[in-house]
């Protein structure tokens, strides 16, 4: 308990210094110059990575392939694509036309839950949440390997906000700086464990 209020209470102090910072130029060498004291990137978030990247060209490929012609990968093609960039309302008539949709997987089995999770960046974490909970809402439930993408994603995003506080720690001017380096390293090392996952 004492950690997640540690937790709570410095990481606004380190959204302050984001918001602050991100109008300084410096921001970028700053980020940088931590990666190598943040990163240890573990084998299975790298095979992780290929297998995104791979999902991603899979539905490149489907779209190439198929929306020029009208059949019925057309309409499966444009219901994943749709599910990528949290088009619910052009889902769900869909789905109430043909409940099937839920049940569509690519190649490697990932359904609807794993490409919400690979979602374009520019879309809020709350708005991910959101869309999915409409997903649960209609009776689909994730597969494994969908939640092994929310993992990735979850990594990801801590991995942002863990080079974040590393800044902030270096900033003299920044109230984190005051903290002690044990415990500065210990919160950065458990930011995973209290963040919230998309699945």
């Amino acid at each position: 308990m004492r950690l997640l209020q540690l937790y709570f209470i410095t990481l606004l102090s380190c959204m302050t210094f984001s918001a602050n910072s991100m109008k300084s130029k410096n921001i970028n060498a700053c980020m940088q110059q931590c990666v190598n004291d943040v990163i240890n990137k573990p084998i299975y978030i790298k095979e992780l990575e290929i297998e995104r990247e791979e999902l991603q060209k899979e539905l490149i490929s489907r779209a190439l392939y198929y929306l020029p012609y009208d059949n019925e990968k057309k309409e499966q093609t444009l219901f994943l694509l749709y599910a990528y960039n949290h088009e619910y309302e052009k889902m769900f008539p869909m789905i109430t036309k043909n409940r099937d949709f839920l049940n569509l997987v690519t190649n490697k089995n990932y359904s609807v839950f794993g490409i919400a999770t690979i979602t374009p960046q520019n879309i809020p974490f709350s708005e991910q949440k959101n869309f999915i909970q409409k997903l649960y809402m209609l009776g689909r439930k994730p597969t494994r390997e969908d939640k092994q993408l929310a993992l990735l994603e979850k990594w990801e995003r801590v991995l942002n906000k863990r080079l974040l506080w590393h800044c902030a720690y270096k900033d003299p001017s920044n109230i984190i700086a005051t903290l002690p380096f044990e415990i500065m390293l210990f919160i950065s090392q458990n930011m995973f464990d209290v963040e919230e996952s998309l699945l």
